[in-house]
């Protein structure tokens, strides 16, 4: 029963971490965009495309 006590006095996370991690995944996946942007330029878009 003492592990209990030990767990549960742990601090929560803060929420400046989940910031960080929050704005290193809106880049990411704005990078991931971009990219997928860039390597269909040169492909037709017409509609018989889809």
């Amino acid at each position: 029963m003492d592990s209990v006590t030990k767990t549960s006095a742990q601090p929560a996370p803060s929420m400046a971490n989940n910031a960080i991690v929050t704005v290193m995944a809106v880049i990411c996946g704005l990078a991931v965009l971009v990219f997928a942007c860039m390597a269909t330029s040169g492909i037709d878009m017409s509609a018989g495309f889809f």
